[in-house]
C-alpha cells in the first residue's frame, strides 16, 4: 500500500520556506447543536470566503460570511435563532474551492 502526502510551501521575502495549510472546512461542534455551533475554515491566502446554510431542500437560509479574509484559522458562530429543528448544510466556498458539510440543530 502506498501512502501519499502532499504540502503546499510559500517563500518568503527572506527566503524562508513556510508550510501553507491548505483549504479546509471544519466540521461544526458541537453536532447536534442547540442553540449554537461554530464552524471553522481555513485559508491559505487571502480570498474572499463565502459560508452558506442551506435546508435540505437547498434553500439558501442564512449568509455567515461574505467578505475577503486573510490567510489562517477563522471560526464563525451559527445562531439557530428563528430555525426549526432539522438537517442543514454549510458550504464553504472560495476561489476554487468548495465544501459542504452536514449539521443538525435539535431543540
Amino acid at each position: 500500500m502506498a501512502i501519499n502526502i502532499y504540502s503546499c510551501y510559500a517563500a518568503t521575502s527572506s527566503g524562508e520556506v513556510q508550510l501553507q495549510q491548505p483549504y479546509q472546512s471544519d466540521q461544526n461542534y458541537p453536532n447536534p447543536f442547540n442553540p449554537t455551533s461554530t464552524i471553522g475554515y481555513s485559508i491559505p491566502k487571502t480570498s474572499l470566503v463565502n459560508i452558506i446554510v442551506y435546508d435540505l431542500y437547498g434553500k439558501e437560509i442564512k449568509v455567515l460570511v461574505n467578505e475577503e479574509k486573510d490567510p489562517g484559522h477563522h471560526e464563525i458562530v451559527f445562531d439557530r435563532k428563528d430555525f426549526a429543528s432539522g438537517i442543514y448544510f454549510y458550504t464553504l466556498r472560495t476561489a476554487g474551492f468548495s465544501q459542504s458539510k452536514k449539521m443538525i440543530m435539535m431543540k
